[in-house]
């Protein structure tokens, strides 16, 4: 019932997780950094629970204004949202079709209404999906600020909850970056960490391909729906990981397209479900780039391998580590930094709120530090030119006057930290799918970058 009004919600245009998650605390009481209010998870109170949802479902915008203070139009979206039983019916109706689905999966991307009812494959191909709200919600991933309120896979759960290592870098990456791989991951694998990737093209590719082929569990994190699944080019490797107890997972509505407002969420995710994230080959402005900056305000650990002098691929890796990232040698850099927690590790999977409690903890002082370091790089390396607007791509004199770009407006916007929520109801011109998309092109440039507590901020401002 709760999980279904908090898919509902996931699904209406412009109601991002900010919003998801104020409804959540100012209308049912629920803190997903706390524990569960008993009126949620006591079956004696689910007529109560049934009741308020009821109520949600039928209020008007006027109160939806006065209950989260947003603006008119997220007030609006919210009402009509919701009566609207249309999307929240259609996603449902594709899960239940994946579980009688006898076809593969791209098969059942393109023909989901001729399914067969031949279920030999149903525990493969069935579609698993849970909601910010379900005590099964990875631990690890809880704890950040943003992150997202339903979370759809194909494979094994267990996954998701077990000691993981991200490893991400360029989709140019080359020969170096396989051999690097190729020695470091089977390492990992023998001491029973899941590796986490993007499912891109490049070192993604390599990471979760030497993962299967050395028989250790893998998690492939897409920027598109399951039923959309990107890269098309990779269809043979998402069915491999499946089939040997990975697992393919996606933050997104199963038929969105890929498309690139959606690969910070992608990457804030890769980085989230991982205790540390391994960049082997990255450019300055790069994807990798950006899961690096995810670890490093999540407070998780950030090992870089080096490279080849003056080789493009690396001058993002070489920034990283002036930066404060760990330079890796060898696997035995990575393992010394997960030692004196290995207790805690190896208790992740009981998903309590006691472990919960506990990283947390330990993450704290990392964020402190990653702050520190993240800080401290950009005031030693900014130019005081850097501080002036930015107008047309150029600096400008403080004198001059010119009415600013829309992405211009967007920076200013991030002067003081905002929500991607916030900005939508600030820049009423714009979609969601728009706004992620210029938010991802200003990270890129590295012009805005998203804080600690997941909010957008700029950095030339």
């Amino acid at each position: 019932m709760l999980n279904s009004f908090v898919l509902h919600l996931s699904l209406i245009e412009n109601v991002g997780p900010a919003t998801v998650n104020l409804i959540l605390k100012n209308c049912l009481g629920f803190d997903k950094n706390l524990p569960t209010p008993d009126y949620l998870s006591s079956p004696d109170s689910s007529e109560n629970l049934k009741t308020k949802l009821a109520k949600l479902y039928n209020y008007s915008s006027i109160d939806w204004l006065n209950q989260l203070g947003c603006s008119s139009k997220i007030a609006e979206k919210l009402s009509t949202g919701l009566r609207d039983q249309t999307i929240l019916l259609q996603e449902l109706d594709l899960i239940a079709k994946s579980q009688v689905s006898n076809k593969s999966l791209w098969d059942m991307s393109a023909s989901l209404d001729s399914l067969g009812n031949n279920s030999s494959n149903k525990n493969k191909l069935a579609v698993n999906w849970l909601t910010i709200v379900d005590p099964r919600y990875p631990v690890l991933l809880k704890q950040l600020p943003n992150a997202p309120v339903v979370l759809y896979w194909w494979g094994d759960y267990n996954n998701l909850v077990n000691q993981a290592l991200a490893v991400v870098g360029s989709r140019q990456a080359n020969n170096y970056a396989w051999q690097v791989i190729a020695d470091l991951v089977p390492k990992l694998i023998a001491q029973n960490w899941v590796i986490v990737s993007g499912g891109a093209i490049g070192a993604d590719t390599m990471a979760h391909r030497i993962t299967v082929q050395n028989h250790g569990r893998t998690v492939a994190v897409l920027g598109s729906g399951l039923l959309q699944a990107y890269p098309a080019s990779n269809k043979q490797l998402f069915q491999d990981i499946i089939a040997n107890q990975g697992t393919v997972l996606s933050p997104f509505s199963l038929n969105r397209p890929a498309m690139v407002g959606n690969f910070p969420a992608r990457n804030n995710v890769i980085s989230g479900l991982s205790l540390g994230t391994i960049v082997v080959q990255a450019a300055v402005k790069s994807g990798a780039r950006i899961t690096a900056d995810c670890a490093l305000s999540q407070g998780r650990e950030l090992f870089v391998i080096p490279g080849l002098y003056g080789d493009e691929l690396s001058a993002g890796c070489h920034a990283l580590v002036s930066e404060g990232a760990k330079l890796v040698h060898s696997v035995q850099d990575i393992l010394v930094e997960f030692e004196p927690d290995n207790a805690v590790i190896s208790n992740l999977k009981n998903n309590s709120s006691q472990n919960l409690n506990i990283l947390e903890n330990l993450a704290q002082d990392s964020i402190t530090q990653a702050s520190i370091n993240r800080s401290r790089s950009l005031l030693e390396n900014s130019n005081p030119k850097d501080l002036r607007p930015v107008i047309g791509g150029h600096s400008e004199p403080l004198s001059t006057f010119v009415v600013p770009d829309l992405n211009t407006q967007i920076i200013i916007a991030c002067r003081k930290p905002a929500s991607a929520d916030d900005l939508l109801d600030q820049f009423s011109a714009l979609d969601l799918d728009d706004l992620q998309g210029r938010l991802f092109d200003l990270q890129l440039n590295g012009q805005i970058a998203q804080n600690f507590a997941g909010m957008w901020q700029s950095l030339n401002y």
